[in-house]
């Protein structure tokens, strides 16, 4: 079958895969991190909606993507191929290894991060946000949420004020206490979309 045709063929299912993926990416960005079960469920019910109705999950160029309005877009197959490599070198020595054996909280993993050794490490590897992985010292996936949504044009202003914050709580203030429950996973920042809407709404 010519593209054309086979791309007019499978038209309805694609835009009702792209359809329900909206809904769904839209579900996800308004749940705080924090909300960590619902998010998972959320993306589970992506991937899987799209595996059924959509098997060939990315055959067009970018700009047919914007053109058909997707409204997210999921990188890091790189790193992706990396961990899948990694597994089945460990499985030559253990094999029944997986990656859902691996603690998710893991000191050591933590240790090597707070040193600033992220090669490699996807979204945590270029320089500015090494010093960020540094200075702010994670110690949990939350503590890496919040550096990968500080580390942006908007939030970046407030890192100065959030990782003085986390290591000295006497620092932390709020411009209202009504803004202390929306605020106080963030050490009294503004770093989520979802806190914006949740004080629009006060």
């Amino acid at each position: 079958m010519k593209a054309g045709l086979w791309l007019h063929a499978i038209r309805p299912q694609i835009g009702e895969a792209l359809r329900r993926a909206e809904e769904l990416v839209f579900e996800l960005n308004r749940l705080a991190p924090s909300r960590r079960e619902e998010r998972e469920a959320i993306i589970r019910r992506l991937f899987g909606r799209i595996s059924r109705d959509f098997t060939i999950h990315s055959p067009f160029h970018c700009d047919f993507g914007e053109q058909i309005s997707i409204g997210d877009h999921f990188v890091g197959n790189f790193n992706l191929t990396i961990l899948d490599d990694a597994v089945k070198m460990i499985r030559e020595k253990e094999p029944s290894f997986t990656l859902d054996s691996i603690p998710e909280n893991d000191p050591e993993t933590y240790e090597m991060l707070q040193q600033g050794k992220t090669s490699g490490v996807f979204q945590l590897e270029s320089s500015g946000i090494t010093g960020v992985c540094v200075s702010l010292k994670p110690e949990n996936v939350e503590g890496l949420t919040a550096i990968i949504a500080l580390y942006r044009p908007g939030p970046m202003k407030a890192i100065p004020r959030f990782t003085a914050s986390k290591h000295d709580p006497k620092r932390i203030t709020y411009l209202h206490p009504s803004l202390e429950p929306i605020l106080s996973v963030t050490y009294g920042c503004i770093v989520y979309q979802e806190q914006v809407m949740q004080i629009c709404r006060k």
